[in-house]
């Protein structure tokens, strides 16, 4: 046995014979068969030593291992194995092996672990299997589990009795496959599905007193991901990470995977908030980005100057805390040409021919020739009612009818046109002479292009190496100088799935399902990110804000992204759990949430948006497929949107507290957040219950809660009372409570009994020098 000393921790290396392996801290530690190369116990937070079963640690599916080499040396636990491999019956390669090299290393300032792998193969031929960090268990008992998004499918807005929020138990049911981001990140399972779903990569195990996590890097880019809970077939329970269609062999470059493993208090937030700290960039805006410029509710509206919203419909929406809208006017000739670029052709007008739906009062306008100037006016009368305006942006679609003719049906540009052939010949002379390389085939059908947008547009490949790429940066520096929004908001992240077979990103290995074969392509994820970080560049350069539509809400994505504005969130039972899933992925930055005009159940939607810390889409007039945009500013519901304003006001500026059970409330469902002005506590699903019951009389109904908070103990001045606000109750009106505050183990410790709560909901509001 030898024993090394580092910083101020212990780290004990134990090897004899063939005893396992372990790297141990104070903190956390790891066991290892030097035989075989997996796990075979896990230990943290001073509790017991957790058995782990035989496939622990990283494995590769279909391989069996060879031979093992575990050793220790400048103080870092290295696992060295060598697999061979029967890959499934779509690859033409034979047993081909794989060198999986791993390194554990002590973080002295925390006594987590970085655990890094490599591996690499020596086939000839290229290949692909699944390969999957695994926490196999030998016994759960009575622990629960997270993974980093919503889990119950059949419910989804809080409830007395439901918290979307709290881990779960790990019952004989599978609860099915948490796609990193959803299934629609995987092209062979591209449906919109929103549960489960993993939107913050960890894999966590929390016991009665302590918890453990292995978090995966948010610089990795996974290219199709998915975790798995539930009983394992023998005996025991499995947590598993799965990445697919990563290319193996035929001197591809190794893959790296970096994950971490950090002990941790029995909830899964501080393991985010470790998260948080080592990768702070995807947690936050971009410093120079002016956010707080948007802060308040959203509407996704077709807004065109004092026709569409006067000072006094101004005056209507702010007490809904209205604040941003998404431009939806589509006053562009095609998709792809989002503002027109001079070097596309264009001058100050173009010729526009959208069509609106019924509703919008621009319903059946005829083509136009709208331009930069009236675009500017627009978004300026909307900063003159303090509103703001976020330029719509979409980095995969373009062109108008483009199939119909592409690549090889001949097409006469010969004047007189119809608008229709004009827009038409435009787009085909700067596909064929330009952008035409970005188009994406179809994987299963290389004949046919991959379509779907509106008017006939097909999706492009954004990567930087094309000129297409090019044509983006420019629309952002037309729309910087030619109107004066808050920045771009951008569409249809629901091509991330999507693949170009025409190009090698030199990593991806895609299986073609109904050939039974695989491909070289490019996965769109790693043509979106650089394309993304480039747009953002020029964007944040100049203050403005980057926002994107998360149909595929996954927290590696966020990086360079100052918000989100969710199409696939409502406040029906999927679109709250998609609404959450945009929430995680946004602990730090403003969300917004789309409402397809769902009344049902709206004022339960709007408190699960406040205690999800997103803001809801408000009626105004020409929301497009979305709620009000028929009858704003005169909708019955408005009065209900006015009632809540002020209570989403108080999240201004909202970050997520991630300490340790931060709230706790005995009626009701509570989440907490530091904000602007304080702390802002929410109280959701509360209970109206009997509070007297005096003999001869009736007890009398209301609904109060008492609530424990714990906060960072930074918060200066300490706070000594704080604001009730309710719904529907003015600010001027509400009640006070008193606060007991102390110091425990590192946290603020707040106490307020007998919250009165209104509509089974109250907003606690501490508002700070």
């Amino acid at each position: 046995m030898m024993i090394v000393a580092w910083s101020m921790l212990a780290l004990a290396i134990v090897a004899v014979g063939a005893n396992p392996v372990c790297l141990n801290s104070p903190a956390v530690s790891v066991c290892v068969d030097p035989t075989t190369g997996w796990w075979t116990s896990l230990q943290y937070g001073g509790g017991a030593l957790q058995r782990l079963l035989p496939g622990s640690g990283l494995q590769l599916l279909d391989c069996d291992t060879l031979d093992a080499n575990v050793t220790f040396k400048e103080q870092i636990l290295w696992v060295s194995r060598t697999l061979q491999c029967a890959p499934n019956f779509y690859h033409d390669v034979n047993n081909p092996t794989a060198l999986v090299t791993e390194t554990m290393t002590l973080n002295p300032d925390d006594a987590s672990i970085d655990w890094n792998a490599t591996v690499v193969s020596d086939s000839s031929k290229p290949w692909s299997t699944a390969v999957t960090t695994s926490l196999l268990y030998a016994a759960f008992d009575n622990a629960t589990a997270w993974v980093g998004g919503p889990h119950r499918c059949d419910v989804g807005l809080p409830s007395p009795t439901f918290n979307p929020l709290e881990p779960f138990q790990v019952s004989n049911s599978d609860y099915g496959d948490f796609y990193y981001g959803g299934k629609i990140t995987d092209i062979n399972h591209s449906e919109q599905v929103n549960c489960p779903a993993t939107i913050i990569p960890v894999l966590s195990r929390l016991d009665a007193s302590s918890g453990v996590s292995v978090l995966q890097s948010l610089r990795d880019t996974p290219i199709v991901a998915y975790t798995k809970v539930g009983k394992l077939a023998s005996a025991g329970v499995g947590l598993n990470f799965t990445r697919q269609y990563f290319r193996l062999g035929a001197l591809t470059a190794p893959l790296k995977i970096h994950q971490h493993i950090v002990a941790h208090e029995a909830c899964w937030r501080p393991a985010v908030a470790w998260l948080q700290k080592r990768y702070p960039t995807f947690f936050a805006a971009d410093r120079r980005a002016n956010v707080t410029d948007i802060e308040g509710t959203g509407s996704y509206a077709d807004l065109r100057g004092a026709s569409d919203m006067s000072p006094a419909d101004a005056k209507h929406y702010q007490a809904m805390d209205y604040r941003l809208n998404w431009d939806s006017t589509a006053r562009f000739p095609w998709h792809g040409e989002w503002i027109p670029t001079a070097a596309d052709g264009f001058n100050d007008t173009w010729l526009c021919c959208f069509a609106h739906a019924k509703g919008d009062t621009h319903y059946g306008e005829p083509c136009s020739n709208p331009g930069y100037g009236g675009i500017a006016s627009w978004y300026q009368h909307q900063r003159d009612l303090g509103f703001r305006t976020c330029a719509y942006g979409n980095l995969f679609e373009f062109g108008w009818a483009v199939a119909d003719v592409w690549p090889n049906k001949t097409l006469d540009c010969t004047p007189p046109l119809s608008n229709s052939s004009l827009l038409q010949c435009h787009t085909q002379r700067l596909l064929r002479e330009k952008y035409g390389e970005a188009l994406l085939y179809n994987v299963r059908d290389p004949s046919k292009l991959v379509c779907g947008g509106l008017d006939g547009s097909c999706v492009m490949d954004p990567h930087p190496s094309l000129p297409y790429h090019d044509h983006l940066l420019d629309m952002v520096e037309t729309s910087l100088t030619k109107t004066p929004s808050a920045g771009l908001c951008i569409d249809r992240q629901d091509w991330l799935g999507s693949v170009n077979p025409q190009a090698d990103d030199g990593v991806t290995w895609y299986p073609v399902v109904p050939f039974k074969t695989f491909a070289p392509v490019r996965a769109m994820i790693n043509s979106w990110k650089p394309a993304l970080k480039n747009m953002a560049d020029i964007l944040h350069a100049n203050n403005k804000v980057v926002v994107i539509n998360d149909h595929a809400n996954r927290l590696d994505l966020m990086e360079h992204v100052d918000g989100i504005y969710a199409e696939m969130g409502d406040v029906t039972v999927s679109g709250f759990q998609h609404a959450l899933g945009s929430a995680l992925a946004s602990m730090n930055t403003p969300a917004y949430i789309w409402n397809h005009g769902t009344t049902k159940n709206l004022e339960q939607g709007l408190q699960g948006h406040l205690f999800a810390g997103v803001y809801p889409t408000v009626p105004v007039r020409n929301n497009d497929h979305s709620i009000g945009g028929d009858c704003a500013p005169h909708c019955p519901y408005d009065a209900l949107f006015a009632d809540y304003g002020p209570l989403f006001a108080a999240l201004h500026g909202k970050r997520w507290v991630l300490t340790a059970t931060p709230s706790l409330a005995s009626n009701g469902q509570s989440n907490v957040f530091t904000t602007t002005k304080g702390i802002a506590a929410v109280v959701v699903a509360g209970e109206a219950r009997v509070i007297s019951n005096r003999p001869g009389q009736r007890g009398d109904a209301a609904a109060f809660s008492n609530l424990v908070l714990r906060v960072p103990p930074d918060l200066s001045p300490l706070p000594s009372s704080a604001r009730v606000l309710q719904p529907g109750v003015p600010a001027s009106k509400a009640p006070a409570v008193t606060l007991s505050v102390e110091t425990k183990a590192l946290v603020l410790v707040i106490t307020i009994d007998n919250v009165p709560l209104v509509r089974g909901i109250g907003a606690e509001e501490n508002a700070l020098p």
